[in-house]
């Protein structure tokens, strides 16, 4: 890791799958039928993880960076939804919404090694040497 990465730090809470699953317990409540489909979806469906972050900016520069998505194959990413969690869910979570947030985007690509990586880029300069993504 080279300085530059060192400087800046990047905490992920991690795709915040929570109101999801909150939703689909309570249908699941409700439904027999549901739950016995959640029983029998395959444990392997949820195993993705965030990899290391690889920071190609710098402080004060818009963010560019990559992680690496564990578990994921190309073939999956096409089915599967990235994104930041939105500002209502920073404040439930007791956090600030900065404001270069605005407009970063996430892609899905493929590595040269195959691995899925998520491409993060954002329009604003990041002033902060910590970020917390959502």
């Amino acid at each position: 890791m080279d300085r530059h990465n060192a400087a800046i730090r990047l905490f992920l809470y991690g795709v915040l799958l929570t109101d999801a699953v909150r939703g689909v317990v309570m249908i699941a409540k409700r439904s027999s039928r549901v739950m016995a489909l959640l029983l029998a979806l395959p444990s392997t469906a949820l195993a993705l993880g965030l990899g290391s972050i690889q920071v190609k900016s710098h402080l004060d520069q818009p963010l560019d960076a990559q992680i690496a998505v564990l578990g994921a194959t190309p073939g999956a990413m096409q089915s599967l939804s990235v994104g930041l969690a939105s500002r209502s869910t920073f404040v439930r979570y007791g956090l600030t919404w900065p404001a270069y947030l605005n407009g970063t985007r996430i892609k899905s690509s493929t590595g040269p090694d195959g691995q899925v990586l998520l491409h993060l880029t954002s329009a604003q300069p990041v002033t902060d040497p910590i970020l917390t993504l959502l």
